[in-house]
C-alpha cells in the first residue's frame, strides 16, 4: 500500500499494519494523487506541481514533468499498457480551462492536450488512448487522445447529469464506469464507458 501525506509517500508491505516513510519530494508542498505500476509495484507516479516518478518504492524521486504554475490533481496508468500515463489538472495561465498531459514511454517524455480542468482521470481498459475526466459539478468529459485533435469543451462534455470528483472503471467489465460525487454523496454508474449514467444516493449514517 502507498499513502501520500504532504510531500511524502508512505508505503506498507504488510497490508497497512506498519508504515515506512519515503523521501520527501522537496519541490512540491503536497501530493494530490498517486498511481502505481500494475506489474512493478516499486514504480510510482505522484501528481502535484507536475509529475514525479519513483523507481524504488518512494525512496528517491525524479521530476519528470513540470510547467510553471501547473497543479496536477490526478494521474493514472493504463492497466495493461502501464507505459501509457495520463494526468489532469489546472493551468492558471489559461483561465478556467485545463489540460491533459500524456506519456507513451512511462514518463520519459510528455505531450499536452487542451481540455477541461479535471479532478480525477480514468483510462478506458478497452481503449488505451480514451480517458474520462471528473469535472465536479460540471459532470464528466470523454476525450480520445489518439485523435490528436484538440476538442472543444462542447464536443467533449457528456451531459452534466453526474456530479463527479472520483472515477474508476470496473476491472472485470471494461465498459462499466463508476463516479463518486455530490453532497449528499451519490454514486453514478455507466455501462457504456461514460456516455450515459444512472445515479443513486449513498446512505450516510451518523
Amino acid at each position: 500500500l502507498y499513502a501520500a501525506v504532504g510531500n511524502v509517500v508512505l508505503h506498507s508491505d504488510d497490508g497497512g499494519n506498519s508504515w515506512h516513510r519515503g523521501t520527501e519530494i522537496g519541490a512540491t508542498n503536497h501530493i494530490d494523487d498517486l498511481a502505481v505500476h500494475p506489474a512493478i509495484p516499486g514504480i510510482i507516479y505522484a501528481a502535484g506541481n507536475g509529475i514525479y516518478r519513483s523507481l524504488d518504492g518512494g525512496d528517491t524521486w525524479e521530476h519528470v514533468y513540470a510547467e510553471s504554475g501547473t497543479q496536477l490533481q490526478a494521474v493514472a496508468l493504463h492497466p495493461t499498457h502501464p507505459h501509457l500515463v495520463y494526468a489532469a489538472g489546472s493551468w492558471p495561465t489559461i483561465g478556467t480551462a485545463g489540460r491533459v498531459v500524456s506519456s507513451s514511454d512511462g514518463g520519459d517524455s510528455w505531450q499536452t492536450h487542451d481540455g477541461w480542468e479535471g479532478y480525477d482521470v480514468a483510462v478506458s481498459p478497452s481503449s488505451p488512448h480514451r480517458i474520462v475526466l471528473a469535472l465536479g459539478r460540471r459532470g464528466v468529459a470523454i476525450q480520445d487522445l489518439a485523435e490528436m485533435v484538440p476538442p472543444t469543451p462542447d464536443g467533449m462534455a457528456v451531459p452534466t447529469v453526474v456530479y463527479a470528483y472520483a472515477l474508476t472503471f470496473d476491472p472485470r467489465n471494461p465498459g462499466t464506469l463508476y463516479a463518486l460525487g455530490g453532497d449528499p454523496p451519490r454514486l453514478g454508474r455507466s455501462t457504456d464507458g461514460g456516455v450515459t449514467w444512472t445515479t443513486r444516493p449513498i446512505p450516510v449514517t451518523a
